[in-house]
């Protein structure tokens, strides 16, 4: 049988040679956490696509949920609605996992062997069949992960092959282990809070211990617009290659011009109306992607002094065809070594493909 979906009645058990299965299930800690265990009988289930909802509220349902033991699954999505629960998640004892996807409410804790502990003080039912030992070792093969939830219990060192994350938390005061990102020794590219959900980050403490340990292996990196401590600390990065500054209704603060990230960056979106006095010292910029209402001669200017720039995306806004024909006229004037002239602007992703795959 090669994938199934199914209603809360069904029990999972009863398809052993189920290869994908997308379930949406309700119930308290009597029904979530003996349901759950069904599915380490799944030896041969590869995409798991699962969201748990305490449908009724009880007062009965314990802090402590696991997923069991899943051999062969290689992609995971979890949304939960269970508000008050912490949910384990063992990442050594999914060993083929590629791609994860967690979101929803309450605290998920991917840091090892704490699951197993909670379990062996019985504080969670587990599959017997298990005997991995999740503190001895990783997810070797977890590439991809987008972890939006209300609070997130991580450790990066279990995650060696980890090369794209996306850390989009709501209202999150702690992301507990956001140093040990500097064990993700594979890690390329970081969203960080791309979304409208930003009402705690300037004074929550993690964002600023993440990109403070961020790997030497980082090449792109998007965030929301920094507060002056968070922008000082993405100007050391001399590492990246891209940066993205997502656009929420505010001139962005971005590094200063002292910042050694300036004469190493080689691409950059972001949402200002004018170009940034700092890129005065970004003698590597090859991609730039801006948002202008209008082109002054001091901007013209400015460009003009960019000697690797080659690839040029502006979002010139209300001007109408002709105006932007006037725009690209006086760009092709002031830089006539330019590759390329783009307008419209891009998303975060689409900014880092284009990007990434003109830089080569």
């Amino acid at each position: 049988m090669p994938d199934y979906s199914l209603t809360p009645a069904w029990p999972v058990a009863a398809f052993p040679n189920l290869r994908r299965l997308t379930a949406w299930q309700y119930g308290n800690h009597s029904t979530l956490a003996p349901w759950l265990q069904q599915l380490g009988s799944l030896q041969h289930l590869q995409d798991l696509d699962l969201t748990l909802h305490d449908a009724y509220s009880s007062s009965d349902l314990t802090p402590q949920l696991q997923l069991p033991a899943l051999p062969a699954v290689t992609r995971l999505s979890l949304f939960s609605l269970v508000f008050s629960t912490t949910f384990h998640i063992c990442l050594a004892n999914i060993p083929l996992l590629s791609q994860l996807e967690i979101g929803g409410y309450g605290t998920v804790d991917l840091a090892g062997d704490r699951g197993q502990a909670a379990a062996q003080a019985g504080l969670v039912a587990r599959d017997s069949g298990s005997s991995s030992k999740s503190g001895s070792s990783s997810a070797g093969k977890l590439v991809w992960a987008k972890l939006s939830v209300t609070r997130l219990i991580a450790d990066f060192s279990l995650m060696p092959a980890l090369a794209h994350l996306e850390v989009t938390v709501r209202s999150l005061p702690e992301l507990e282990g956001a140093a040990s990102i500097a064990a993700a020794t594979a890690l390329t590219q970081l969203r960080l809070l791309d979304s409208y959900a930003l009402p705690d980050y300037r004074r929550a403490a993690w964002p600023l211990k993440l990109l403070r340990s961020l790997p030497p292996s980082l090449r792109a990196l998007s965030g929301p617009s920094w507060s002056t401590e968070l922008a000082e600390a993405v100007g050391g990065l001399t590492q990246l290659h891209a940066l993205s500054v997502a656009y929420h209704g505010e001139e962005p603060t971005i590094p200063p011009p002292e910042a050694p990230l300036w004469p190493s960056l080689r691409a950059l979106h972001i949402p200002a109306n004018a170009v940034p006095q700092e890129l005065r010292h970004a003698s590597r910029l090859q991609v730039l992607s801006f948002r202008a209402n209008h082109l002054s001669a001091d901007d013209l200017s400015l460009l003009a002094t960019l000697p690797a720039l080659r690839h040029l995306r502006t979002e010139a806004l209300g001007i109408g065809p002709q105006g932007e024909a006037t725009t690209r006229q006086a760009l092709q004037g002031a830089m006539p070594w330019l590759q390329s002239i783009d307008t419209g602007d891009l998303g975060t992703e689409e900014f880092f493909s284009e990007a990434m795959a003109l830089l080569g």
